[in-house]
């Protein structure tokens, strides 16, 4: 099974959205918001079970190791504690886990040093848009 973490909810409307998206599709999805009351309703009309929401700035109350994949689209500029949020998703990603990150308000070398500066994780892709990390130390 394939756990992902939506942080900022981002991806998870853009899935929500495209009506070609079945609920079997997703396995163990995840999404972290300050406000997920209206997005529980929205899950709830489209009979989404697998998929759970998570009200935090930072604290997610996952076990450790527990995470695939985390997705950090469009939202890593906007944070109040970037730090707290990125050592949580260190905690929680699994050892061989993915962080995902993407924001088309940063510059590349500023999404590098934010995600690595502390040593939490390292750079180990790069797409077009889309930056690929794993744990550091």
């Amino acid at each position: 099974m394939c756990s992902i973490m939506d942080v900022g909810l981002a991806v998870t409307l853009s899935l929500l959205q495209d009506w070609r998206v079945k609920k079997e599709q997703f396995t163990h999805w995840i999404s972290i918001h300050l406000h997920s009351g209206w997005f529980r309703i929205l899950l709830q009309k489209k009979q989404l079970t697998n998929v759970e929401t998570i009200c935090s700035d930072s604290k997610t109350g996952l076990p450790d190791n527990s995470i695939d994949v985390v997705l950090l689209y469009d939202v890593i500029h906007d944070l109040d504690n970037p730090d707290e949020v990125l050592e949580e998703l260190h905690r929680v990603l699994k050892l061989n886990g993915i962080l995902s990150v993407s924001d088309h308000h940063m510059k590349e070398n500023e999404i590098v040093s934010k995600v690595t500066n502390r040593g939490l994780f390292r750079l180990s892709g790069k797409g077009e848009r889309t930056y690929s990390f794993m744990r550091g130390g």
